[in-house]
């Protein structure tokens, strides 16, 4: 399920946490910043993935 949400602008960045890429503000070491203030808890080896998937996920929207 994890890698269909992915493909879908989804990341699990916690065991706990579904983050929609769409919303996402600012990326730190651990935790991701949403458009609206909330603070999301991330995995620290989860923040190099999510970088890069949420990398993706930017330029190909702004490509679509």
């Amino acid at each position: 399920m994890e890698e269909r949400l992915r493909w879908d602008g989804f990341y699990m960045s916690h065991r706990f946490y579904l983050v929609n890429l769409r919303y996402v503000k600012e990326l730190e070491s651990t935790k991701v910043i949403l458009q609206n203030g909330e603070e999301v808890f991330l995995s620290r080896r989860k923040y190099s993935d999510l970088k890069d998937k949420y990398m993706e996920y930017k330029f190909g929207e702004a490509n679509q």
